[in-house]
């Protein structure tokens, strides 16, 4: 795609979105390396080229699951999660707070995507009020989250609570056998 250089303006849509990627990648590799005020600084320029990728769930659950190795993602320990939810909705806030109105335009979207990696990892940690809590606050932000299978089947799954979900679950194993 050529240098990053000249106006942005006159970027192609396929020259931004590329660039903006780059950058994204770039944030998640800072995030990684704990290097938050960096990963933050890379993925506000990939915004301001690409607002959309602000809408992608994985780069959420990437921050997330910062300082965890890649085998092991998914699997917070200690209040590493606690630590990195916080960070990311600090950093989420400083995004937009500063952010053109095209990347604004995002905001409820990206708040959501990013209460919904928090909440799946929740899940995936036991922690299933936390998880409920994060999981409502991404819909509180972007209400079409419901209409995903996905969100709706782990919402009745938090909603019903442990005991309920292991009880339906021996069931459905007894049932299976028989």
């Amino acid at each position: 795609f050529g240098p990053a250089a000249g106006d942005v303006g006159d970027w192609s849509a396929e020259k931004r979105h590329a660039y903006a990627y780059a950058l994204r990648s770039l944030a998640l590799r800072g995030f990684e390396a704990g290097q938050f005020d960096k990963g933050w600084a890379y993925l506000g320029e990939a915004a301001a080229l690409w607002p959309a990728l602000l809408a992608s769930i994985d780069t959420y659950y990437e921050i997330a699951c910062a300082g965890q190795p890649r085998g092991s993602r998914g699997h917070p320990e200690g209040d590493l999660l606690g630590r990195n939810a916080a960070a990311l909705l600090e950093g989420l806030a400083a995004l937009f707070a500063g952010a053109p109105p095209e990347v604004q335009a995002l905001r409820g979207k990206a708040f959501a995507r990013g209460h919904l990696a928090i909440a799946m990892l929740h899940d995936q940690a036991d922690d299933w009020t936390a998880a409920r809590r994060s999981l409502w606050q991404a819909v509180g932000h972007d209400p079409a989250l419901l209409a995903s299978p996905g969100v709706a089947r782990r919402l009745v799954k938090l909603s019903a609570g442990q005991t309920l979900v292991g009880l339906l679950r021996s069931a459905g194993r007894r049932r299976k056998s028989t």
